[in-house]
């Protein structure tokens, strides 16, 4: 295997949007800038009017794309690629769940499930009835699937419609997905293309105010953090009701992330609010913990090796500082249970969530009696109400 340590772009790689998907606005403000050899390739940005934030400066698709295709002719590893056993345990066990809560209340059973990773959460759905096939562009992870005879297709959504053109699922999935895509909006109204009326299309992604921190703005894959203002208002631009919501995890005991499930009808009333002043103090926040703690912006990170696709950079991305009360909690985990939840979310406020990830993770699988995490085994299922939108309880 021959590790690629340097990546080569160039400015006509990069991909410049300065205003704001939501909003279309130039109320903005730069949080962050990643510079690789004087060149810089990429820049985050958050919306002063609706706390969207997204990659201002970004490699292109067709950047990505080669880049795949390169890293899968290299011969990376599984580890690299994102699919390491644990990985793959909690994938099944997330997309059990998903399908458990869409089965409740779908009418139908076939489903699309888009940007699918190896596809092996495809089973879940399969194993519950589901009529299921998977869509991944990166023919990396779309390998590993087919080779496993998983019905995954190594196509874009563009790509699969041209193909299919009257092609229509009962359910569509976006797992942990959207947050990827150039133009979510655009994106959106393509997924309408695939559904029949009335259909569902479930959104996962990560949560804005829970999930970021300033090593997102190293996360290349990574263009957008939503919070449910931004789901709900694409969704009724592509005339799309949001229904339920729910807060799942990745990882047990990890931060809380965003799901909506939105129903594809004419009949949507549905206005979302948009503007959320504690939200955007929050992300601003986050952004700036563990660094200088300096409330100034932007954070300048100049990089010397740009050595992963993802996160550009892995030694400062996964930035960590060691601890012996996590050995010392490890050695009874029956009594220091409360005392290391509380330690984590210490941790996790600090913008430190990679500890807490780890450390529970790892005892989910140990001590499942002890560590049973029952918003990451089967997250609750809210309907959406106009009282719940008033009250704020999704920020």
């Amino acid at each position: 295997m021959n590790k690629i340590t340097n990546w080569k772009i160039d400015n006509d790689d990069l991909h410049v949007k300065q205003k704001c998907l939501i909003c279309n606005n130039d109320n903005n403000e730069i949080l962050g800038n990643v510079n690789y050899n004087n060149l810089q390739i990429l820049q985050t940005t958050i919306c002063n009017d609706c706390g969207l934030v997204w990659r201002s400066k970004v490699p292109k698709f067709s950047w990505f794309v080669s880049a795949w295709n390169t890293r899968n002719k290299t011969g990376e590893s599984n580890d690299i690629l994102g699919m390491s056993k644990m990985v793959e345990i909690r994938r099944k066990i997330r997309y059990r769940a998903i399908a458990n809560n869409l089965k409740r209340v779908t009418k139908g059973m076939t489903h699309l499930d888009i940007g699918t990773g190896p596809g092996r959460g495809l089973k879940e759905f399969i194993n519950l009835g589901f009529d299921s096939i998977g869509l991944e562009p990166d023919i990396s992870r779309a390998e590993v699937g087919q080779k496993e005879g998983l019905p995954v297709l190594n196509l874009t959504l563009e790509e699969f419609i041209e193909k299919n053109k009257n092609k229509k699922f009962d359910v569509v999935t976006v797992v942990q997905a959207l947050e990827h895509m150039q133009n979510p909006q655009e994106f959106i109204n393509k997924i309408k293309k695939v559904l029949k009326t009335n259909a569902i299309l479930y959104i996962e992604v990560p949560n804005a105010k829970n999930f970021i921190r300033w090593q997102d703005s190293l996360y290349m894959e990574h263009l957008y953090n939503f919070s449910f203002n931004h789901i709900a208002y694409m969704g009724g631009v592509a005339e799309m009701l949001p229904k339920y919501i729910s807060f799942p995890r990745t990882v047990p005991f990890g931060p809380k992330h965003l799901a909506v499930m939105l129903v594809n009808s004419v009949n949507n009333n549905f206005n979302a609010k948009m503007k959320s002043s504690n939200l955007i103090y929050d992300i601003k926040k986050k952004h700036m913990l563990g660094l200088d703690n300096k409330f100034s912006f932007p954070k300048e990170f100049n990089i010397h090796k740009f050595d992963d696709v993802c996160y550009v950079s892995k030694n400062i991305y996964f930035k960590q500082i060691k601890d012996n009360v996590f050995e010392q909690l490890l050695k009874k985990p029956n009594r220091f249970v409360s005392a290391m939840k509380h330690r984590i979310e210490l941790y996790q406020r600090q913008g430190l969530s990679g500890f807490k990830d780890k450390l529970f993770g790892n005892l989910f699988y140990k001590f499942p009696k002890v560590f049973n995490d029952k918003d990451f085994i089967s997250p609750k299922l809210i309907e959406i109400t106009k009282e719940y939108i008033e009250q704020e309880k999704w920020i």
